[in-house]
């Protein structure tokens, strides 16, 4: 039996606090091709959107960290997880500007 997509957030989450960035971008791919819950595949596009950062890929972060914000389907609390990531997105960019906004 295949992990779910919610064992997979899991597992890439993890991978994400141990600095397993590689590994975990892999794994929250799967995940994402596997959610089909918004919420959840907001939540996965959020950690995706982190790891991203630290892999140097700063703008396809922004951008579809923007995307899943644009989701109508999405709950009040998810929206407001993927604003703060955003935030952290333009944080480790140095935009402080743009992160308190």
């Amino acid at each position: 039996m295949s992990p779910s997509a919610e064992d997979l957030y899991e597992r890439g989450l993890s991978l994400t606090n141990q600095r397993s960035f590689g590994d975990a971008r892999a794994v929250l791919d799967e995940a994402a091709a596997r959610a089909s819950d918004p919420d959840l595949a907001a939540r996965i596009v959020g950690t995706r959107a982190y790891v991203l950062t630290q892999l140097g890929e700063r703008e396809l972060a922004e951008s579809t960290c923007r995307h899943a914000l644009e989701d109508a389907r999405i709950s009040a609390h998810t929206r407001g997880v993927l604003a703060g990531q955003l935030g952290t997105i333009f944080m480790h960019a140095g935009a402080l500007e743009d992160a308190n906004r």
